[in-house]
Parts: structure tokens; sequence; C-alpha cells
């Protein structure tokens, strides 16, 4: 039986290799995806989520946009000098079709 996760990720090329594996694992079965800024800002983050998700053929897994910035620590640079401005390496994918959840990440893990 398929262990159900949430992965909670910040989108860049990394990140987008290792959710691709994850939605591709017979042994995973990702049940929600929640988004974070660091490798781009956050709603660059979320809109990355989205978009693998669809390209995965999985547009029925929920994304949640989380944290835009540090609560605790103070701000860091972002990714973008590794992962460019749209988290992807510059290759400016198309918009998702689907939209992001009304409920903030946090909220997301704990339903």
């Amino acid at each position: 039986m398929a262990k159900k996760i949430i992965f909670d990720t910040d989108p860049g090329v990394d990140d987008a290799m290792a959710l691709t594996f994850a939605l591709r694992s017979p042994e995973l079965e990702v049940v929600g995806v929640t988004t974070v800024f660091g490798n781009a800002a956050g709603p660059v983050t979320a809109l990355n989520a989205l978009r693998l998700v669809e390209l995965e053929g999985n547009d029925h897994i929920p994304v949640a946009r989380g944290a835009d910035r540090a609560v605790v620590l103070p701000a860091m640079e972002l990714g973008t000098m590794v992962h460019g401005e749209d988290g992807m390496g510059n290759t400016n994918p198309p918009p998702p079709k689907g939209k992001l959840l009304d409920i903030h990440a946090a909220e997301f893990i704990v339903e």
C-alpha cells in the first residue's frame, strides 16, 4: 500500500524533479502539495507546483500556498540566481489551468 504524503516544497528546478519523482512513485500517494518561498517568490513557487501536478496528470491533487517570508529569521536572498525569476530556469512555462486552494498551506496541513 502506498504511503500518503503531503509534499511541502518551494518548487524551483530541484524540487520540480523531486515532486515529479514522488508523483510517479508507486510507493507514495501525494494527497496534497503545499508551497513556500525559497527558490523563487511565494506566488511563483505556488504556480510552479500547480503546473507540475497538472503536467503529471494529477490535477485532482490540491495545492495550497504557504509562507511568502520567514517568520523568525530575517529574509535571505531567494534562489533566483540559480532557478531564475520563474523558478524553472527562466523557461517561462505557460500558466496553470487550475486554481490554488483558498486556504493557507498551514491550514491545509492541519485539516
